[in-house]
């Protein structure tokens, strides 16, 4: 388990691009092992990131670790309309059964 000391220090070198690529994917999917909330904002920004990668791991985390309900639309979005083809987004995606569930 890291300290939550350690993922605030990631955060902030995360906000200031201080990262590669690889890292970044890293750390995005750290926040959502370690159920670091306090990164959600980061996260969420990610969203709209041009890498597909980086906008699959920030989905799967806010979908499927953090399950947060309002991002199951997002995920819907993505798959129809993502702009890379060849993003993957089906981990995420019994979002139909977990709607179900909300309505």
């Amino acid at each position: 388990m890291i300290k939550q000391e350690e993922l605030a220090h990631q955060m902030q070198n995360l906000r200031q691009g201080k990262m590669s690529s690889r890292e970044m994917y890293h750390t995005i999917h750290e926040f959502g092992r370690e159920n670091f909330l306090e990164a959600r904002p980061v996260v969420e920004s990610f969203l709209t990131n041009e890498d597909a990668q980086l906008r699959s791991i920030a989905l799967e985390v806010l979908t499927n670790r953090w399950r947060l309900a309002e991002h199951w639309k997002t995920a819907r979005y993505f798959l129809e309309h993502d702009p890379d083809e060849d993003s993957d987004f089906s981990p995420q995606f019994s979002i139909e059964q977990r709607e179900e569930k909300v309505d």
